[in-house]
């Protein structure tokens, strides 16, 4: 199996950007189970920091950058996340095999498959939704 290169330090992603973590940070290790090695930290989020990925949130959904785009985009993109996850699928059966310590042909088999399913279902119904409002 191929080894893809792993982050130090996992925090929260606000507005684009990793947050820096503080000094004062709670790091929580990663363990991969398959040897017991700490294969990474991730840094819990503190109540300041939920509330600017809330406040993000709330920005996003109020200035409609997601809800008003055209079907037809917000279908595309969709669908655009399906193929990237299968592009890099090997990739993300590496990481889920050192992070949970499954076999990787099971994160290819569950795991990916899962997700590429459904992204396509949810671009599905988008269309759908869509025909339906046409036709009635």
């Amino acid at each position: 199996m191929k080894h893809y290169p792993l982050r130090e330090t996992v925090s929260s992603f606000i507005d684009g950007t990793f947050v820096v973590p503080s000094l004062h940070s709670h790091r929580i290790d990663v363990v991969n189970p398959a040897n017991e090695a700490v294969i990474a930290q991730l840094i819990e989020a503190d109540a300041a920091e939920v509330d600017r990925s809330v406040q993000s949130a709330r920005k996003a959904f109020e200035d409609g950058r997601w809800h008003r785009l055209p079907q037809e985009r917000r279908t595309a993109v969709l669908r655009r996340i399906s193929e990237l996850t299968q592009q890099h699928a090997d990739e993300l059966c590496y990481l889920e095999s050192v992070d949970l310590g499954i076999p990787a042909a099971q994160g290819q088999g569950t795991v990916v498959s899962r997700v590429v399913r459904n992204f396509n279902f949810y671009a599905d119904h988008l269309s759908q939704a869509a025909e339906r409002g046409a036709a009635g």
